[in-house]
């Protein structure tokens, strides 16, 4: 019997040479491309001082290509709501959640605004950067309660349905693992301003591409994945 990695290598495979996988791709990829060329443009304007509206940029708050995000997340959310209310496999309600989870703390700024308000306790180990070190502690005990919650629905699920779960949830793995690494990297790096926004714009444009990913294989894993508990066909047959 194969194990689960080998199930989600197998899944993985087949989702992503499917015809709707595909064809999430060519939806999503020329917006997301059209983001990335607007946030070059913005780049470019502001080494030569003649910036460009604040919402080209990638990296900011409320830019247009956030609320690209939320409609990837979201999409990716109702997809994973669905199976789960024709299967009612506990792995497909998690992912609904970690997606929802993900659009929610995007919009809101969740973490950041926890990190502030623990800010004033953390002042006397962290100093300035005491909103940092609070973001970044929010940020892993959201992450730890995220992959708890994972690990217990895979486990109450079909072995089937963990591998379409975990082959959805890898490029969000690898997104944020990119992230963090970027992150890390960013603090050795030299404070020019052409510097400080080429690093933004690799780790930014690397975490909207796996997002990107992510809710393709979601639209996949949606039509592709056969009714099991319920009568509702499914479009294609399976590709487990």
């Amino acid at each position: 019997m194969p194990t689960l990695i080998d199930a989600t290598i197998a899944e993985c495979r087949a989702q992503a040479g499917s015809r709707v996988f595909l064809v999430a791709l060519v939806l999503i990829l020329p917006c997301a491309a059209f983001l990335v060329g607007l946030d070059v443009a913005y780049i470019y304007g502001r080494i030569e001082g003649d910036p460009l509206p604040w919402q080209l940029h990638l990296s900011e708050e409320g830019a247009f290509a956030e609320w690209f995000e939320y409609a990837l997340t979201l999409s990716a959310a109702a997809w994973m709501f669905q199976l789960w209310r024709r299967e009612r496999a506990p792995a497909f309600a998690a992912a609904a959640a970690t997606f929802l989870w993900l659009t929610l703390d995007n919009a809101l700024a969740l973490h950041e605004a926890v990190g502030a308000a623990l800010a004033p306790m953390l002042s006397a180990v962290a100093g300035d950067h005491s909103a940092d070190l609070g973001e970044l502690m929010v940020f892993t005990l959201a992450a730890i309660l995220i992959v708890l919650m994972l690990i217990t629905a895979l486990r109450g699920s079909e072995r089937g349905v963990s591998a379409r779960v975990l082959c959805v949830m890898l490029p969000v793995a690898i997104g944020a693992g990119f992230g963090v690494a970027m992150d890390f990297v960013g603090h050795f790096a030299s404070d020019a301003i052409a510097t400080r926004m080429g690093f933004d714009f690799v780790e930014d444009a690397g975490e909207l591409a796996m997002l990107c990913v992510a809710t393709a294989l979601a639209t996949a894993v949606r039509f592709n994945a056969p009714a099991t508990h319920r009568s509702e066909p499914s479009l294609h047959p399976s590709v487990a």
